[in-house]
């Protein structure tokens, strides 16, 4: 008799357990996964940005791959991963701000990288301010589709009972 009340109690405790969904150090892995993927593709951004200031053609193209690499290993890493506790929102969320890092790539970006490659005599001034503008326009696509995820991030963080924290420069 004890023996099967001992395999009654495992598995009414299993089934409580089970029953209380994920833990608090569940949601943080996954938004961390999340934080992870699109940190790395706006540091490639950023690289993509500086290699502007050499006017090194190669340097550009080099950082436009590593930049779309960044992208494309975001998309799967995140798409791959399965709705938190039933729910995808923050998921879906969080690649449509990789889509707009993607959009601005092959919209603004590879403009950019065009104009920036062209010879010193058909780079002039009003070539310079298209630069200027493509830059600003992609930077608030992005900022506004950082500021659109946001909300879902805090969302999340106070539905399963974790801060957000800002992490330092290195």
């Amino acid at each position: 008799m004890k023996k099967i009340l001992s395999l009654v109690s495992v598995l009414v405790l299993m089934g409580i357990t089970t029953a209380c969904g994920p833990t608090t150090e569940q949601a943080i892995e996954y938004n961390d996964i999340i934080v992870d993927q699109q940190n790395a593709v706006f540091d490639a951004f950023v690289e993509l940005l500086n290699s502007y200031d050499e006017y090194e053609p190669v340097l550009m193209d080099a950082a436009f791959v590593k930049t779309n690499e960044a992208i494309t290993k975001a998309k799967d890493a995140i798409s791959g991963l399965e709705p938190f506790d039933g729910d995808a929102v923050f998921r879906d969320n969080a690649l449509k701000l990789i889509d707009i890092y993607q959009i601005a790539l092959t919209t603004e970006h590879t403009e950019i990288i065009r104009l920036l490659k062209l010879p010193d005599e058909d780079f002039g001034e009003p070539e310079l301010k298209l630069v200027e503008n493509l830059i600003d326009q992609s930077s608030e696509k992005i900022e506004k589709g950082i500021s659109d995820l946001t909300p879902t991030q805090e969302a999340f963080s106070v539905k399963y009972q974790f801060e957000i924290s800002e992490v330092a420069d290195e």
